[in-house]
């Protein structure tokens, strides 16, 4: 009988979605890139209203029939555009960008990707009380294809994915002006697959939630930023307050300073990323202190709590105290592109 009441209930909403126009976000709204004060800054670029602002943190689309979308794209402006707010500036030109996926927190559950089926459990009025985002069905992944094709994943478990390209900046705009600077535009395939291998399935209708950052050489990486798509059985005003929920739940989706691996807690993984040069300052005095005065904190609900390798304690110990041990060469494990 509950599959035949959901069954019912996408029906509507599908015939909703055909006959009622829903109000609603721009239709090229794009995840805007730029650098301020030395850090990759997410914002909105609205094309529709011609604006480019710094500060909008989730990006709501659709995904098509197929579960496949190439929505947000990604907009970085070069320095000097007009379009820019003060103290923002592009990159420079022939310059490459990458996306890693991240982590999240609900509750107690940790996962690279969350999901919520869209439905109205009290059957009234669909509310922000009604958004339950957890955990998709089993072998579900949400897939996003980089600029040279490669393929990465998230399937719901709590593992940063380090992700691929972007896309490279063009070359310098306005090569007598004395300022390097190239601009970007780039729309990246989406898929959300069931995992069956069988073509004749489909995924779970509902919404997906997945959480995103973007770094690139000689800046600090961006903040995490949330992509939340609809399937093609829901109307906008579903994907809209789920996005809604998103954004007024967004800081304890992630963890406390210090946590460089994104696992949700400050433990010996991510002082060996500072050692190798892997968080945001490499080798930072900030960042250190930030794994110092958070070290064995977790964020909220995490629901464990890494224990330190034996052979990592001596070496942490000089750190708590305020030492900073010498070491020799670094060695490190890099994913497409310098991983700071």
């Amino acid at each position: 009988m509950k599959t035949k009441q959901h069954d019912l209930y996408l029906l509507l909403w599908g015939l909703l979605a055909l006959t009622i126009p829903t109000p609603c976000a721009a239709q090229h709204l794009d995840v805007l890139t730029q650098v301020s004060a030395g850090k990759i800054a997410i914002g909105a670029a609205n094309f529709d209203l011609g604006t480019w602002t710094i500060g909008q943190r989730v990006f709501q689309r659709e995904l098509l029939s197929n579960f496949r979308a190439n929505d947000p794209g990604f907009n970085a402006l070069a320095t000097g555009n007009l379009l820019l707010e003060p103290g923002v500036i592009g990159f420079p030109s022939n310059h490459d960008i990458f996306f890693d996926l991240l982590s999240m927190q609900i509750g107690a559950t940790r996962s690279n990707l969350f999901y919520w089926d869209g439905m109205d459990p009290g059957d009234d009025v669909l509310d922000l009380e009604d958004v339950q985002f957890s955990l998709p069905p089993a072998g579900t992944t949400w897939n996003l294809f980089d600029d040279k094709s490669n393929l990465f994943i998230v399937d719901a478990t709590d593992t940063l994915v380090a992700g691929g390209l972007v896309q490279r900046t063009s070359s310098d705009t306005n090569p007598g002006d004395g300022i390097d600077t190239g601009s970007l535009h780039s729309h990246l395939l989406i898929r959300v697959d069931d995992g069956d291998g069988n073509t004749q399935t489909t995924p779970p209708q509902g919404v997906y939630m997945a959480a995103l950052r973007l770094r690139s050489p000689g800046f600090e990486h961006s903040d995490p930023f949330l992509f939340v798509h609809r399937t093609s059985a829901f109307p906008n005003q579903v994907r809209d307050l789920a996005a809604e929920w998103a954004d007024l739940n967004f800081e304890s989706l992630f963890g406390v300073p210090g946590d460089f691996d994104a696992d949700g807690d400050v433990d010996a993984n991510d002082f060996l990323l500072w050692q190798r040069g892997q968080s945001p300052h490499p080798l930072g005095t900030g960042d250190l202190a930030d794994w110092q005065n958070h070290y064995f904190q977790a964020s909220p609900n995490a629901a464990a709590r890494a224990v330190p390798e034996p052979s990592s304690l001596a070496l942490m110990g000089g750190v708590l105290l305020g030492g900073v041990p010498f070491w020799g060469r670094r060695s490190r494990n890099e994913p497409y592109g310098p991983f700071k």
